[in-house]
């Protein structure tokens, strides 16, 4: 099929465009399950892992296995606000799960969370606020990747040239710095 069927490992906190795995019309005609807009907040339910209580919101219209559950927001509360809110009480969250072996959430449990509940206005100046940062947080995680990288790249050529001779150590001496002194080792 061509329709999205998103699964509990595809809620990672990300907006979910694509998926594994699809499902026909006839598929959805012949099951429980019906397609969501764009814009919904899904939560996974289960798993013990990390997944069990991450969040998600639906990029492209798509249906959902048994494992998450669809969260609609009114206008009092804005799905990318409360995407963020249930990442802050994540744990929380998680937490709350049945007292099973299991621990997995349920939609009754879900839906007794009490929700901090700013006015519209305040909540899209937290989203803009966090997203802000968080942009600024991505920037410097693939800066950090990138100069690893560059790093790695150069202590590989510098063993490479060590052990072809195009370097000569043959008469190489540690530097002499008072890290590097005797009486600080």
């Amino acid at each position: 099929g061509d329709i999205p069927w998103v699964k509990t490992g595809e809620v990672k906190y990300e907006d979910i465009f694509e998926t594994e795995e699809h499902i026909t019309p006839e598929g959805i005609v012949g099951s429980s399950v019906s397609v969501l807009p764009p814009g919904t907040l899904l939560m996974a339910m289960y798993g013990q892992g990390v997944t069990r209580g991450r969040v998600a919101i639906l990029g492209v219209e798509a249906v959902y296995n048994q494992a998450c559950a669809a969260i609609r927001t009114d206008k009092r509360v804005t799905t990318r606000y409360l995407y963020y809110y249930f990442m802050a009480v994540y744990h929380a969250v998680r937490d709350g799960g049945n007292e099973t072996s299991q621990m997995n959430l349920n939609v009754e449990i879900i839906s007794k969370f009490m929700i901090t509940e700013p006015l519209p206005f305040e909540q899209n100046q937290i989203v803009e606020m966090l997203e802000a940062k968080l942009n600024r947080f991505d920037m410097l995680i693939d800066k950090s990747i990138n100069t690893i990288t560059i790093m790695e790249e150069r202590r590989t050529a510098l063993i490479s040239a060590a052990v072809t001779g195009k370097i000569d150590v043959r008469n190489w001496q540690p530097p002499t710095t008072p890290q590097n002194s005797p009486e600080n080792q």
